[in-house]
């Protein structure tokens, strides 16, 4: 693959993510973008608990729901075809 469509492709996987994203809710949604970095730099639970002034252990639970969420085989479809790249 050649730069030009390595970059289309890149968007197009990014674009796939934010629309998985979206059906999260907020809280959850926000957790994993500071988590996993999509945000500027990955932050760790307690970073992110005193952002929303909760626990580490509330920002757990949410993360943990989120990524629950998101492992359902019809959200896993839309991004398997990128892993095979």
């Amino acid at each position: 693959m050649d730069i030009p469509e390595k970059i289309i492709s890149r968007e197009h996987m990014r674009n796939d993510l934010n629309k998985l994203l979206k059906d999260l809710n907020p809280k959850q949604r926000q957790v994993l973008l500071l988590r996993c970095g999509f945000e500027g730099r990955c932050m760790s639970l307690q970073e992110i608990g005193n952002v929303f002034d909760v626990t580490k252990q509330c920002i757990r639970k949410r993360e943990k729901q989120a990524f629950i969420q998101l492992k359902v085989e019809e959200n896993q479809k839309h991004l398997r075809h990128y892993l095979e790249q």
